[in-house]
């Protein structure tokens, strides 16, 4: 019964609840825990993974030869 709930109403269930302040005054959005799920949230998480350290690394040639 349980996945027959989650297979039929999956992307309703997802979703996370609305926080006008925290989400959209304070961080004009952006927040990716206030994000409701979607394409937004997608892309905003595309972004933070280019930011972690071994992304960063991959990143330190191109960087070089631009400083040159």
């Amino acid at each position: 019964a349980a996945a027959e709930i989650m297979e039929k109403q999956g992307a309703s269930l997802v979703d996370r609840p609305r926080f006008i302040a925290a989400g959209e005054l304070l961080s004009g959005g952006m927040a990716i825990p206030f994000v409701p799920a979607g394409e937004r949230f997608r892309r905003l998480r595309r972004l933070v993974v280019c930011y972690n350290p071994k992304a960063a690394e991959a990143y330190q040639p191109l960087q070089i030869s631009y400083a040159k």
